[in-house]
């Protein structure tokens, strides 16, 4: 048996006590635990599957953290449970450790997750296709104990939907009103706290127990239909479901702008894999942007293109939607089919725009002014707002193949502008709180028919034009990415299919769509050399980096304006160099470092997972000191020279050397750097729904 972590607060138990790793293996039972699976349903792919349920966790108690707390506890892999239907509850080395891995290195990003406490292996195995292609191999059985708030999620109250007009399948509890309120009201309680006392106190339907033992459900809990309600209680219920609605639906948006931000995708959102109280859970086969691809679909198992990078947000607020049909038997008005368009344009839509905003903002710097005033002043002034800012700015990374954490990161080096001169004269003492590097320069890039022309950057923003550039798609790899997946008749003949709205075709039409979209940019680049196209890429981040080189300009002069405000540049700038570097993670967990991690540690190496994790934990690499050396170590040559006396021409050359070449290496499993693009032998990764 070899255990890679265990939860802190249990470290040193762990190096002592063989007893607390038998537990964690699933071996000895814990004291006090009381194991139970959890009974869910679930619209998986936009389908009904009917009853669901935990087919390999198992809870096994509640423990209390030093700072109060609460926190439910389950293994995963540890065997057989009532739901897992033909499969053997067990789970393998492969898609334990991705999920040890991912969730706390997402908690490392301030991303509200559930946790992953140890992952314990041993030499007994099963029987796996990891692709789904008729290869099994035999892997090791593994557990993870993982730990959240709750596992409670959408799909918990699905239990009580009646019968799918289009599927046919129905909870295990169709129709059972009382069943749906007990639940929502040991929700209310336990999860919203405030809104339970705000709307319900203690005259709920069914009072809670003071204690849950003997809970193990080896029997039925009997629940009767209960006395009706009068008049003042439902209403009471109803406004209480309508707030927490209201709740999840926040949380939710909030959540999805969060994984957005970092270029994260969840690869299966289904109903049954989202969180009642707004954490990230289910890691399955997730993935991170490494080429930025708005419609990147990192599950090999979307065959439709249901869960892209960009569908994210539409796919959760579809669940939602979900949600509310079943909520909507104990609170028929508040959820009334007319209202939910207007209450998740309120909840949803309105908080995740607001969300997505402030977190690109502070990953591209633009917290000089507050953004409603920085708004204005942008209108004003002609420059880009910040919302128009990053859209374009997807759009060029999305033109480009640009990779999605590199390029934020190398973001940070481009200098603040200050002066409106082309020339590069402006020193440390020219004009009241001049900036080190605060002025323009010319630079010649090419136009698509060969003709250069000029674009002004600010000075020093060569090398960070440079460095994202050569991390930007290579033409192999963009005509890979375009690479035609069905033949021409096959094409045709689900043309026709799509034109006559026959039904059939509709869970196709995503990938009808991107195959025709994959073979119009194919014939974009025929003809093309790789020269021509990092012209093109170079020319497009030129003008992009000029743009926004020239709102990061305003709004500095906007922020030292006044009498109070004079000279205080430096310390703005220091704040904001700040923000923006917490804000866009120098490491991520792409997939082929957890692949090379998981191939290691199935030859019983371990040394490799506690090196990445221990990046993975400080992925915005905060604890160390910025080195001049290191691209994307977080050091600013403006900063520098305006802390040690530089002038602009010294700025220009500090820390602004040539980047770094990207990585060649074609070892599989070896990984050179673990802040830069994939190499060669990662291309052929996949991961799917058994991963």
């Amino acid at each position: 048996m070899g255990m890679l972590g265990a939860p802190s607060g249990f470290a040193s138990d762990v190096e002592t006590s063989g007893t607390f790793a038998e537990e964690l293996a699933a071996n000895t039972p814990m004291p006090g635990a009381t194991p139970a699976a959890h009974c869910y349903c679930g619209h998986q792919f936009g389908h009904f599957a009917g009853q669901l349920g935990d087919g390999a966790a198992m809870y096994v108690g509640t423990v209390t953290t030093p700072s109060g707390d609460r926190l439910e506890v389950q293994f995963k892999g540890s065997g057989l449970t009532p739901y897992s239907r033909s499969a053997d509850g067990r789970k393998v080395l492969r898609s334990s450790l991705r999920e040890y891995m991912a969730s706390e290195h997402m908690a490392a990003l301030g991303i509200p997750t559930t946790r992953a406490g140890s992952v314990v292996t041993s030499d007994s195995r099963v029987m796996r296709d990891p692709q789904y292609d008729g290869h099994p191999v035999n892997e090791r059985c593994t557990i993870i104990t993982r730990m959240a708030q709750s596992f409670l999620r959408f799909g918990s109250f699905e239990v009580v939907k009646g019968t799918d007009a289009v599927t046919g399948q129905k909870g295990p509890s169709p129709g059972d009103t009382p069943l749906l309120k007990r639940l929502l009201d040991v929700t209310a309680r336990e999860y919203f706290p405030a809104l339970w006392s705000k709307h319900r106190g203690e005259d709920a339907l069914f009072p809670l127990p003071d204690s849950y033992q003997g809970w193990d459900g080896s029997a039925p809990v009997g629940l009767g239909a209960g006395a009706p309600e009068a008049s003042a209680a439902q209403q009471r219920r109803e406004a209480m479901v309508e707030a927490i609605y209201r709740e999840v639906a926040r949380r939710t948006a909030k959540l999805v702008a969060q994984w957005q931000a970092v270029g994260w995708c969840h690869g299966v959102l289904n109903t049954d894999n989202m969180s009642i109280v707004g954490l990230t859970i289910d890691y399955g086969p997730y993935g991170f942007l490494d080429a930025t691809d708005l419609d990147h679909i990192c599950n090999g198992s979307d065959n439709g293109g249901r869960y892209t990078y960009a569908k994210q947000p539409e796919m959760c607020k579809w669940n939602l939607g979900k949600l509310a049909e079943v909520w909507r038997l104990v609170a028929p008005t508040a959820l009334a089919e007319e209202n939910m368009e207007a209450l998740l344009e309120a909840e949803f839509d309105a908080v995740f725009a607001e969300e997505h905003t402030r977190l690109f903002a502070n990953k591209l710097g633009l917290t000089l002014v507050d953004l409603p005033a920085a708004e204005a002043a942008a209108a004003e002034g002609g420059h880009a707002g910040t919302a128009a800012l990053v859209h374009s700015l997807m759009n060029v990374m999305q033109a480009t193949g640009a990779d999605f954490t590199s390029t934020f990161r190398a973001l940070t080096r481009v200098p603040v502008p200050q002066d409106t001169t082309d020339g590069a004269s402006a020193g440390a003492g020219a004009g009241t709180g001049a900036v080190p590097g605060g002025s323009w320069v010319q630079v010649q890039v090419q136009e698509a028919q060969g003709a250069p022309r000029l674009v002004r950057l600010p000075l020093g923003a060569e090398a960070v034009l440079d460095f994202i550039v050569a991390r930007c798609r290579t033409l192999d790899q963009q005509r890979a990415a375009c690479a035609s997946s069905m033949p021409d008749e096959q094409l045709e003949f689900f043309v026709r299919l799509l034109k006559a709205g026959d039904p059939r075709i509709r869970p196709h039409t995503a990938a009808i769509v991107k195959e025709i979209q994959n073979r119009q940019k194919a014939a974009q680049l025929d003809g093309l050399q790789q020269a021509g196209l990092d012209a093109a890429n170079k020319a497009a981040w030129a003008d992009w980096i000029s743009s926004y080189a020239a709102r990061l300009g305003a709004d500095l002069q906007a922020a030292t304006q006044g009498p109070q405000a004079q000279g205080a540049a430096a310390t703005l700038l220091q704040q904001r160099h700040e923000v923006q570097l917490a804000s866009c993670p120098r490491y991520i967990l792409r997939n082929y470092i957890a692949e090379a991690c998981i191939s290691a540690a199935e030859k019983g190496e371990y040394a490799p997972t506690r090196k990445v994790m221990a990046l993975l934990s400080d992925p915005y690499d905060m604890g160390t000191p910025p080195s001049k050396e290191a691209f994307l170590s977080g050091f600013s040559p403006q900063l520098h020279c305006m802390e040690h006396g530089g002038d602009a021409v010294e700025a220009s050359r500090a820390g602004y050397s040539t980047p770094p070449d990207t990585p060649s290496c074609s070892i599989k499993g070896q990984v050179e750097q673990y802040d830069e693009v994939p190499p060669r032998w990662a291309a052929s990764l996949c991961v799917t729904c058994s991963s």
